[in-house]
Order: C-alpha cells, then sequence, then structure tokens
C-alpha cells in the first residue's frame, strides 16, 4: 500500500462514501419503519399496538 498514495486521494473517497452510507442507513430506517407499519395496519389487524 502506498500511503502518500492513499492519504491523497482519501478524503474525497472516505467523505463519498460516508455521505453514501449515512444515506443509504436512512433510506433503510425510513423504509423499514413504513413497512413496519404497512404491515402491522394491513397484514396483521390482532396485532397489538398497545403491549
Amino acid at each position: 500500500m502506498l500511503r502518500t498514495k492513499i492519504s491523497g486521494s482519501i478524503s474525497p473517497f472516505f467523505i463519498k462514501v460516508a455521505v453514501n452510507h449515512t444515506y443509504v442507513i436512512i433510506w433503510r430506517i425510513i423504509t423499514i419503519r413504513s413497512v413496519a407499519k404497512l404491515q402491522t395496519h394491513s397484514h396483521y389487524p390482532d396485532y397489538p399496538t398497545n403491549t
């Protein structure tokens, strides 16, 4: 591994990866929550919402 080459090009690449990761995580949380809401409301009417 060439340290100088990596250190020179790591900041924009790392920023891009970090932004992509945060976007993917937020998108997954939103989709999982919406899917869970849809499932609990439509597919499982007897699902105990208040436990």
